[in-house]
């Protein structure tokens, strides 16, 4: 009797899992099938298709969309939906939306890029000039302050949080576009450069604010003496205070890096020019 029960044990067990391996085999052999068949569709130029019978592959999801304008094309939602975390993806749908008629889908895509990948500065800047580039000056100021929250110390990110900054400070399409920067630099320079460049736009408005934009610039990236060189310019020509202009330049001189730039200065500073002279220098800068 035993030997019997042991019997229908063992051959349950053995149907068991030559089903469990059927079924593996099942999905490896469908697994393969859609490759193939995705890899040939590619080949013969047809995207869609390419797509649509092998969906989880990232190739040739980027290479739907590629040709795709419009963030609520139904070819993209198929796209997020088998690809939600995928940070590039969304980038690349971002980067080919059409901006001007689809700005609350492309933002909210932006917004859950963002969540994705909160610490590659390449998406923040795309978010950026999305919203410079359709005039939304509330997104802008969100998108500033999500940067500086990602990329500046705590200290310095509660100091940008209390700059009122005004619309007219804002960086336009072509700001950002003077901006050279390139991955392979610190994140933190871009963000000296944005928000020294914001602070040239108030340069005859609001020289509090300059000052308080210029510091940040200084503070995201000390290892550049031309902001101490503006900085210290403020204060001699607009601020007419020598002291406060000599403690910058010592600042600077303490600095390995910036030194550099500030070490040819008179003991005087007959010889600093005025404020805003270096800034095509400073938007050009690499270290």
């Amino acid at each position: 009797m035993n030997g019997i029960v042991k019997g229908m044990i063992y051959s349950n067990k053995s149907t068991l899992q030559q089903s469990i391996l059927t079924a593996l085999l099942g999905v490896l052999f469908f697994y393969y099938l859609s490759f193939v068949g995705s890899m040939v569709f590619s080949a013969f130029g047809n995207d869609a298709a390419a797509f649509y019978t092998a969906p989880y592959l990232e190739q040739t999801a980027k290479q739907l969309i590629v040709g795709v304008k419009g963030a609520n094309n139904s070819h993209v939602q198929w796209v997020l939906d088998f690809h939600r975390v995928d940070s590039d993806i969304f980038y690349r749908i971002i980067e080919n939306s059409t901006q001007e008629k689809q700005q609350k889908e492309v933002l909210f895509l932006c917004k859950k890029l963002l969540l994705i990948d909160p610490s590659n500065l390449k998406n923040h800047r795309l978010c950026l000039n999305l919203v410079v580039s359709v005039g939304m000056p509330d997104e802008v100021k969100l998108a500033l302050k999500m940067i500086a929250s990602e990329f500046l110390s705590n200290d310095l990110y509660k100091k940008v949080v209390g700059i009122n900054v005004p619309k007219s400070a804002l960086p336009s399409q072509k700001d950002l576009d003077t901006i050279i920067y390139v991955d392979s630099d610190e994140p933190a320079l871009y963000v000296a450069k944005l928000y020294y460049l914001m602070g040239t736009k108030t340069l005859y408005g609001n020289l509090q604010i300059t000052k308080q934009l210029w510091n940040i610039a200084k503070g995201a990236y000390p290892k550049m003496g031309l902001v101490y060189h503006e900085l210290a310019s403020l204060e001699l020509y607009k601020f007419k205070n020598m002291k406060e202009a000599l403690g910058i330049i010592s600042e600077c001189m303490v600095n390995n890096h910036a030194k550099l730039h500030c070490k040819q200065l008179k003991y005087d500073l007959g010889n600093v020019p005025h404020p805003g002279y270096v800034s095509k220098d400073i938007m050009i800068y690499r270290e």
